[in-house]
Parts: C-alpha cells; structure tokens; sequence
C-alpha cells in the first residue's frame, strides 16, 4: 500500500542556483534531503496552487543565513494539487514520527486539514490562532474558516484554544463571549501589545499555530481583505519564535495567500518560518534537574500553595496544576510577572481558568 510520504515529490534544486551567498538554507536544505525522513525535527511543506509563488517564497527562504544550532530541517516542497486532500494526512504522518510540520498555504481553509490530523491521535488540543476577527457570519467582512469549522464541531477535542490579534471593532460580540465562556484566552490587537513579553506564555500553551495572514500588515498587499490595522511584521515574527520556543509545539501553519505571492509576502513568511525554527532550537524544557522550584502559600480555592518553577538558564516559568481525581498535575506555562503577584496575594487568572477546567 502506498504511503502518503511517497507521493512527495522532489525539488528541482537546480531552479535555485542562483540564490546568492553561502551559508544559507539552501546549502543546509540540499544537504539535508539526503537524510531519512525520521532524522528530521522540522518539515517545510507549501500549498500555494502557483509554480511561481511557490519559486519566489522558496528564493527568500532559502537566502536566509543558516540559524546558530545544527539544524536538521528537511522542505518537502510544494505539495502536488492533485493530492490537496491527503493534507491531513500528510501532516498526521509526519507528527507520528516527531516531525514538526510548517505548513504554509494559499487557502486558509487548509487549515481545517492541518488540525484534523492532531485529532488522529490528540483527544485534547491546545491551540493558538491569530485571527483578523472573530466573526460567525459568513457574510461578514472576514470569517475564519477554521474558527468556524471549531464551532461546528462545537471544539471538540479543544482543550484550550488562544486567540490573538483581532481587531475588536470588526468582531461580534457574541462570539467572543461565547470563547470566554469556554474559558480560552482571547486578546485583540491593543490588548496584545499591553500584555508585551507577559504574551509569551500564552503562546507556549499551545500545540498548534495558525496564523491567518490576514491579521499581519504587509507592505505592498493587494490581497481582497486588507485593513490599515494589524499586527506589524515584527510582532507576527515574535509571535513565531515563541511557537517555536514551546516544547509543546507540534506544528505551524500559515494560511490565506490569496494571490500570486509578492516579495514582501514571501519574506514576511520565510522569516516567521526562520525564527520558528531558531525559537525550537533553543527550547527549555522544565525538569527538576534544570528548574528551580518555588512555593507560594495561598488559601483560597482549595489549594494550600501554588506551586512555580523557573528554569535555571533562561526567564522561563511554569505554575503546577495540581492533580484531580481524573486528571494527573500538570504544568501550566506562565511569567515572572505572574510569580511576583502570587506573592502579593494575587492568584493568576489563567491559573483559575485552567483549574476550573479540570
């Protein structure tokens, strides 16, 4: 029986010849498409539906310099049209092995593939998605597929769910409250940037990054749904690094190129997927070899202590989940800033959320 992983086909290396400079991914590329698949951390897959976007955004990823760690990455190329609906698939095999997929794509519906494949063996997903609103009409501005398709499933097999960068002036009211009352993280555009660094372990929550690309201002867009507003390239970048930074990460996508591909598109996308790549090669994981431990009494909720570890190398903290009667402890990522207010007496909102959950 022919395996999904056979229908890849390869990349003409030859149509990058002259991709200038050394030292570059296209020198780690090349080498690295000799290695067996399951040797491979990261896999590099693109669903653009156009020959010559798929040449301009494979010319801008594989200039950029090659990252500080000995990086085992493996571009699986533009994924053939005719087999668009073994996507998920294609992703499912590559998690079962340990392979992190970077999936980026013209239609953010592909979306939907990318998650299904974790339901394949994931019974409780925590998800990140950064969306330009959050809207249930179809016949709105924009509507996030994938959003949408969660809500029909009526987030089954969502454990938690994050989203970020809307905008709130473009989002109905009742979708958002609904969120909340599941208790997922929501936080506009403005909200975001008030939170700065304080972000970073909401995204460290997650197993699975969508970013639709709409969320992010790009110089020179043309594409049909573009407002003023958005998330600045730069932050779209931080955001990336800090998927890539989560141990828990197992797959980016990056949705909704709906036109031939600019040079400005294609370097936004190459770069995200470049700091994805340095954020995991620099992961920190939690341990009690590696953290320190911390212990803050608290009497409230049940809960004699909360319960905090810090990494011994890196500003890195998680806060202990404790252990229910169907569900072991767990470590829920969180701040500094988090630590500081639980020894003044404030206990952390994401913690109670978590809690309650459980």
């Amino acid at each position: 029986m022919t395996s999904v992983l056979d229908l890849i086909e390869p990349i003409n290396w030859q149509a990058f010849k002259d991709v200038p400079g050394r030292g570059n991914w296209l020198e780690m590329l090349q080498k690295q498409a000799k290695i067996p698949l399951e040797q491979a951390d990261l896999a590099v897959i693109t669903l653009l539906d156009s020959p010559k976007s798929a040449l301009t955004f494979r010319q801008k990823l594989y200039s950029h310099k090659k990252g500080s760690a000995n990086q085992r990455i493996i571009d699986l190329g533009e994924w053939p049209a005719k087999h668009r609906e073994k996507l998920s698939e294609l992703c499912a095999a590559l998690l079962t092995k340990g392979i992190v997929p970077l999936v980026l794509a013209a239609q953010t519906t592909a979306a939907c593939a990318h998650l299904a494949a974790h339901y394949q063996f994931q019974k409780a997903l925590n998800v990140l998605m950064v969306l330009p609103t959050v809207e249930w009409d179809l016949g709105a501005t924009y509507t996030s597929p994938t959003l949408l398709w969660l809500k029909e499933q009526h987030f089954s097999n969502i454990e938690h769910l994050s989203v970020l960068g809307y905008k709130e002036y473009e989002s109905e009211r009742a979708a958002l409250s609904y969120l909340l009352r599941l208790g997922y993280d929501t936080l506009s555009i403005g909200r975001m940037r008030d939170l700065g660094a304080h972000l970073e372990p909401i995204v460290r929550t997650a197993q699975a990054a969508i970013f639709e690309l709409d969320t992010i201002k790009i110089p020179s867009n043309k594409r049909a749904y573009q407002s003023i507003f958005g998330l600045n390239p730069e932050e779209a970048v931080r955001l990336a690094w800090y998927a890539g930074n989560s141990e828990q990460m197992q797959s980016m996508g990056l949705y909704g190129l709906q036109q031939t591909m600019t040079w400005q598109q294609a370097e936004l996308c190459a770069t995200m997927i470049w700091y994805f790549a340095e954020g995991f090669y620099h992961r920190q994981q939690a341990s009690a070899e590696n953290c320190l431990k911390y212990y803050v009494p608290v009497h409230e909720f049940g809960q004699n202590m909360l319960v905090f570890y810090k990494n011994k190398s890196a500003p890195v903290w998680w806060i202990e989940l404790p252990q229910t009667l169907y569900r072991p402890a767990k470590l829920l990522p969180c701040s500094a800033h988090d630590y500081q207010e639980a020894l003044k007496g404030e206990v952390p909102e994401r913690w109670l959320r978590f809690l309650q959950k459980r």
